[in-house]
C-alpha cells in the first residue's frame, strides 16, 4: 500500500500541532494515503495536553515575559517544552487500515518500534515500556500521545537531541523554588538525550534518515515523497486560527469557569453545607478534580489532567453525568463503567476506577 512522506522542517508550534489534523482528515475521507510527517520547532514553545487546565500546569507569567508560545494539541499527556532539539514524527493511519493493531498497547507498541530502533542505530539501549514511552536505562527518551481524529488514528512523538532543563522548569508551575529544585533533580534522573547518553549530538538529517528507513522497514513500503494538498493546505489554515484562539487555550478551565473562581484553597466553604474541594490521584497518568459538593452530593465537578481519554469532547459529558449524585463508591463506579461502555471511551494511563478514585480523594477532602 501507499504511504506518503512529508518533510516539513521547521515550523512554528501552531503549525506542528495543526498539520496532523489537517492531514487526518484527509486520510479519514481517503483523499490521500496514510502519511508519516517529520518536522522539527523553529522557536520554543508550551505544549499542554488537550485535557489539562492551563493555569494549573504552566507558569504563564514567565512564558510571557520570555515570548514563549502556548499551545494546546489535540492528544492527552502532559505539559511540555519543546525546541529545536527534538525531533518530531507524525503517524497519521486509516482506523481500518490492516496495519493497525487491535488495542491501545499493542498501537504504541508497534508503532514505536522505530523510535527505539533509531535509538539503537547509535549503540543505545533503548526499548519500549507500555503505554507510550520509549526509555534508555530507565530513563524517558522520547514523548509520545495518539488521538482518533474522524477515521483516522494519529501517532504524534520525538527524538530528543538535548534538553534545556533549566527553560523546561521555569515554563511548569510549581508550588515553590524548592518543589523547582527537586524537579531539575528529577528531570535529570529520569529523562535522557542524545547528548547526555553520547556526549554529542547526531546529525539530524542522519536521524531523519535512520527514521525513515525504519518506519519502511516497519511498514514494509517505500515511503513516497509528498507535499501537503490544496484541500490540507486549507483546512490547516483553519486547524491554526482555533488553536491561537483564547478559547481554545483554555478550553479545559472554561468549561467551569465558575466553579474554579470558587476555589481558594484545597478546600473552600462557599456557603452553608457547599464545598469547593480540589484533589489529585496518580495513577500512570494523573486525574485532577475539582468539585463543589452539598450533603455528599455532587454539584458541579471539572476532570481534567495529563491522562489519555477519547473521544475527548465526551469528557464534559461525563461531568455533567455526574451532577446531582451522591459520593459512594459503589455508586461511582456503577456510572462510570456504564457511561464508559455506553460512549465507548478509550483510555491509556488511567482506569474507570481511578476516577472513582480521585472523586472520593477530592470528597476527604470536605472532612480534613
Amino acid at each position: 500500500m501507499e504511504w506518503r512522506l512529508l518533510t516539513l522542517d521547521q515550523k512554528d508550534g501552531y503549525y506542528i500541532q495543526s498539520v496532523y489534523e489537517a492531514v487526518a482528515k484527509a486520510v479519514s475521507e481517503k483523499h490521500v494515503p496514510n502519511t508519516i510527517i517529520l518536522i522539527c520547532p523553529e522557536s520554543p514553545y508550551v505544549c499542554i495536553g488537550i485535557h489539562q487546565e492551563l493555569e494549573k500546569e504552566v507558569d504563564t507569567t514567565y512564558c510571557n515575559q520570555h515570548n514563549i508560545p502556548m499551545v494546546r494539541r489535540q492528544t492527552g499527556g502532559g505539559a511540555v517544552y519543546l525546541d529545536s532539539n527534538q525531533q518530531f514524527y507524525q503517524i497519521i493511519i486509516h482506523k481500518d487500515d490492516p496495519a493497525v493493531p487491535l488495542g491501545v498497547e499493542p498501537f504504541y507498541s508497534k508503532f514505536l518500534q522505530p523510535t527505539v530502533n533509531v535509538y539503537r542505530r547509535f549503540g543505545l539501549p533503548a526499548e519500549y515500556r507500555p503505554v507510550n514511552d520509549v526509555l534508555i536505562q530507565g530513563k524517558k527518551a522520547s514523548g509520545n500521545g495518539a488521538v482518533t481524529l474522524d477515521d483516522a488514528i494519529v501517532l504524534i512523538g520525538n527524538v530528543i537531541f538535548d534538553v534545556n532543563v533549566e527553560v523546561m522548569v521555569n515554563v511548569l508551575k510549581v508550588p515553590s523554588e524548592k518543589f523547582r529544585d527537586k524537579m531539575v533533580q528529577s528531570l535529570e534522573k529520569y529523562m535522557t538525550s542524545f547528548k547526555r547518553e553520547l556526549g554529542s549530538v547526531p546529525d539530524s538529517e542522519t536521524v531523519v534518515h535512520h527514521l525513515v528507513e525504519e518506519y519502511q522497514k516497519l511498514l514494509n513500503v517505500t515511503l513516497t515523497p509528498g507535499e501537503l494538498t490544496a484541500e490540507e493546505e486549507e483546512y490547516l489554515s483553519e486547524v491554526i486560527a482555533r488553536l491561537e484562539s483564547d478559547q481554545w487555550l483554555h478550553k479545559t478551565s472554561r468549561r467551569r469557569e465558575k466553579l474554579l473562581s470558587l476555589v481558594k484553597a484545597k478546600c473552600t466553604k462557599v456557603a452553608g453545607g457547599v464545598m469547593v474541594c480540589e484533589a489529585s490521584h496518580k495513577a500512570d497518568k494523573l486525574i485532577r478534580i475539582t468539585i463543589e459538593t452539598a450533603h455528599g452530593r455532587i454539584n458541579d465537578i471539572l476532570i481534567s489532567g495529563d491522562f489519555f481519554y477519547e473521544p475527548a469532547e465526551s469528557l464534559e459529558k461525563l461531568e455533567n453525568e455526574l451532577i446531582g449524585m451522591k459520593i459512594r463508591k459503589k455508586a461511582l463506579t456503577e456510572k462510570i463503567d456504564t457511561f464508559f461502555e455506553k460512549e465507548g471511551i478509550k483510555l491509556a494511563g488511567v482506569t474507570a476506577k481511578d476516577f472513582v478514585e480521585a472523586i472520593l480523594r477530592a470528597q476527604s477532602q470536605v472532612k480534613r
